[in-house]
């Protein structure tokens, strides 16, 4: 129903998806937030009393984590990927790690990719080519975005 220039939207129930294949995919929010991470500078180096989380990121993509941590559990996963079991050991070599077997895909993660840290994830069967599409099969519920509205 149209009201002025805006459209009211339904209220849609929310739908828990956090079972895959049979086992429960958790995670845990750590360290400051995106906003007031401490980055490097255009050169890459990080500023005196930090160390770059990876030295495999370009200088925008790179977070530094203090010294006084001591720790790089402070580093967010720049990268997180379901893959086929006979592809782990390549990722491993790469400098990922496994987040152990989900179904038959293995759970592989990264915090020294080159990328922005993950802040949001998404789990389906192929990429939507426009970002304001979402992925539906036959199967699935579909929620209208207010992107999506008239």
């Amino acid at each position: 129903m149209k009201n002025g220039t805006c459209h009211k939207i339904a209220a849609v129930s929310p739908v828990l998806q956090s079972v895959f294949f049979g086992k429960t995919v958790c995670g845990l929010r750590g360290g400051s937030t995106f906003k007031e991470a401490i980055r490097a500078n255009k050169k890459g180096s990080c500023p005196a009393g930090y160390m770059a989380c990876s030295n495999s990121t370009s200088p925008e993509n790179t977070i530094c984590y203090s010294l006084k941590d001591n720790s790089k559990n402070a580093c967010p996963i720049t990268a997180l990927f379901f893959v086929e079991n006979s592809k782990v050991d390549t990722y491993i070599k790469n400098g990922y790690e496994s987040g152990g077997l989900i179904g038959d895909k293995v759970l592989v993660y990264s915090k020294s990719a080159n990328g922005l840290p993950i802040s949001t994830t998404h789990v389906g069967l192929l990429p939507c080519m426009n970002p304001v599409d979402v992925q539906t099969t036959r199967l699935s519920e579909f929620y209208v975005l207010e992107v999506q509205q008239p």
